[in-house]
Formats: C-alpha cells, sequence, structure tokens
C-alpha cells in the first residue's frame, strides 16, 4: 500500500502528457503495467480514477503509445474500463477513451472496408 501510495502522489505531480515522452520504452512499459494494475484491482476506486487519466495519454494521444500494453492488458481492462467509463466525472471519460481505442476503433476501422 505504501508503494501505491507513492506512485499515485508521484503521478499526481506529473504531467503524463510531458512525463510519457521522455521514458525510456522498458520503463514507460513498466509503468503502463503498474497503471493497468491499479485500475484492475478496484476499478471504481480512488487509484483506478487517478490511473485512468493517465493511460488516456498513453493509448489515445501517444503515438505507438497503445504498443505499449502487452496483450493480457487488453483481457484484463475490458471489465475494468467499461465499469470505470460509466462513473461521471473526468475518470469516467478518460476510461470510455481508453476503451474506445482498445476495443472499438480496430471494429470501426475493420467495417469501414466491409
Amino acid at each position: 500500500l505504501g508503494n501505491e501510495q507513492s506512485l499515485l502522489g508521484l503521478l499526481a505531480r506529473l504531467e503524463s502528457e510531458v512525463a510519457w515522452p521522455k521514458l525510456p520504452e522498458a520503463e514507460a512499459r513498466y509503468l503502463a503495467g503498474l497503471l493497468v494494475r491499479l485500475l484492475c484491482k478496484d476499478p471504481l476506486g480512488r487509484p483506478a480514477a487517478e490511473t485512468s487519466a493517465w493511460l488516456e495519454t498513453l493509448v489515445v494521444r501517444m503515438p505507438g503509445g497503445l504498443a505499449l500494453l502487452e496483450d493480457e492488458d487488453h483481457a484484463a481492462l475490458h471489465g475494468a474500463l467499461f465499469s470505470l467509463s460509466g462513473t461521471p466525472g473526468a475518470a469516467g471519460r478518460s476510461a470510455a477513451c481508453v476503451y474506445y481505442a482498445l476495443f472499438q476503433e480496430p471494429q470501426d476501422a475493420a467495417n469501414r472496408w466491409a
């Protein structure tokens, strides 16, 4: 719990748009995995709400950011993002954006050419 609190405190002090591009790929992958675990641990809890904005920046706004998530992260995120996306406020909006980018955009692109 102490490490979780420290990580959340650090994330609160940093701007995700500035921090993600400065991380080497290995550290960015590691951080992405930690964020996924925090979000999936309790999708309606405070840590999930705080990590959803970081995941939105990575997946939606960073070129190649989606590739930093492991395949098993996609499966874990499916239910957690769906749950969080139904909540009001910034966390719900961020979760909806990430959910759409992970699970809807590939289908939409495939259907455009059908």
